[in-house]
């Protein structure tokens, strides 16, 4: 699935909420001319939280939800179903699969627990 529509940023993030659940799985989502995620006359900015390009950045700690040392952390649907990001010059594409891999530091993430004062989450019990 490729977005090429309007650009504007508030246009971009509505596309992708809406349209890439349909997506099958192991399917590409692939959004093009990131660069008006820069320009504050169509929404975006480099400090603008409300961007195209900050809200596909922030989907990137998703792939890692296992790893958060998060007492009660509870994975979003973004989170249980991207699997690969990947950024290039003025394009981001999304391979959208189950993210249920398993932590392979079970005891590390325990004790970062135990020590920040947490509860342990489920994923890492």
């Amino acid at each position: 699935m490729i977005d090429d529509g309007s650009h504007r940023c508030e246009h971009v993030i509505e596309t992708f909420k809406v349209l890439f659940p349909h997506l099958r799985a192991n399917g590409i989502y692939a959004i093009e001319d990131m660069q008006t995620s820069y320009w504050p006359t169509w929404g975006g900015g480099m400090e603008n939280p409300n961007s195209s390009m900050a809200f596909f950045k922030g989907l990137v700690d998703g792939l890692n939800h296992v790893e958060f040392p998060v007492g009660g952390y509870t994975p979003g649907y973004f989170d249980k179903n991207i699997v690969e990001i990947v950024f290039f010059h003025n394009l981001v594409i999304i391979r959208k699969g189950v993210n249920d891999e398993k932590t392979n530091a079970t005891d590390l993430i325990r004790r970062e627990m135990e020590l920040i004062g947490a509860a342990l989450p489920e994923a890492a019990e």
